[in-house]
């Protein structure tokens, strides 16, 4: 039997049935998430990406972005 040649880069299609999700799902993740994204259009996933992400998607996730209210008061903004 011949060896499976894993491809280095994977179209969102195969990365989710990789993942075994849809594509949708893959690509609100990858919105969500840290997710690398690599090529031209950004639109390929190197499956070792995806395995450390759906071990521990939180190594992933995004800084929460703090938001204040205009002309709030923030300490050592004077």
């Amino acid at each position: 039997m011949a060896p499976t040649i894993q491809p280095a880069y994977l179209t969102p299609e195969l990365a989710a049935t990789y993942i075994g999700k849809s594509v949708s799902t893959l690509r609100r993740w990858t919105e969500l998430y840290n997710i690398p994204t690599y090529g031209p259009g950004q639109n390929q996933y190197r499956p070792a990406d995806l395995d450390e992400f759906m071990q521990n998607p939180q190594a992933f996730a995004r800084p929460k972005l703090v938001r204040h209210r205009h002309g709030a008061f923030t300490p050592g903004s004077w």
